[in-house]
């Protein structure tokens, strides 16, 4: 997803969408629970994260109407809702269509 940067909307940051209205998101032992359930994420480049990756245990949060939880795939080094909260829709801008980086991985999304 893509969207204003809530601490300096004249950036756009793009982050993967964990959590929507209503859904309960929380890390633990360095994995995302979302309603209870362990998600699987294997887009996330294991030579970058991490057993840490979601950082310490964290509180469950339920995602606000109107706002959705993201979470950037490098997690050590990821400003995301773990830090700024969840994102307004207000601030949403659109849908990422395509990865260019790292360029090998190229591709339509």
């Amino acid at each position: 997803m893509v969207f204003r940067y809530p601490e300096d909307p004249s950036l756009d940051y793009i982050k993967r969408v964990i959590g929507t209205p209503g859904d309960t998101v929380w890390g633990k032992d360095g994995h995302v629970y979302v309603n209870g359930v362990r998600i699987s994420e294997p887009y996330l480049d294991q030579n970058v994260v991490t057993p840490h990756n979601c950082g310490p245990e964290q509180t469950p949060l339920k995602v606000p109407a109107h706002h959705v939880f993201v979470l950037g795939d490098n997690r050590g080094g990821s400003k995301d809702s773990r830090d700024l909260g969840p994102v307004s829709y207000d601030n949403l801008l659109g849908r990422a269509f395509v990865v260019i980086w790292p360029f090998r991985d190229w591709a339509w999304i």
